[in-house]
């Protein structure tokens, strides 16, 4: 790994984890890093299926549950602590991902699903 990687890399964690901070249980930068990375690979392991890979909902699965597409300003304008909410207990169809992934692993997904934006 070159130095400029190097540079990147430590500075989208340090970003992720600075924003993801703000949710009190999670008291340092360090321990979201590691989780920020993982958040594209959770996204499209957990969530992808329904959602679809750009946020849509436009999948078989998503059509079937009339999934909400998370591009949307629905979404979009939701608080993190709301869409955080939503990620940790599930709503509707959705299930709760609480218990399978962690708090701070679904912390980390609420700043990936802001990246759906259209």
């Amino acid at each position: 790994m070159n130095a400029r990687t190097k540079r990147m890399k430590i500075a989208i964690l340090t970003g992720a984890g600075l924003l993801l901070g703000g949710f009190g249980w999670i008291t340092t930068p360090l321990s979201v890093s590691a989780t920020a990375v993982d958040a594209a690979g959770d996204y499209k392991a957990k969530c992808a299926i329904c959602h679809g890979m750009d946020g849509s909902g436009n999948t078989t699965n998503g059509k079937k549950l009339n999934t909400k597409d998370l591009r949307r300003d629905e979404a979009q304008k939701m608080t993190d602590a709301q869409l955080l909410q939503i990620i940790l207990k599930g709503k509707n169809k959705m299930p709760a991902y609480e218990a399978l992934l962690g708090k701070d692993k679904c912390a980390a997904l609420v700043p990936y699903v802001r990246t759906l934006k259209k």
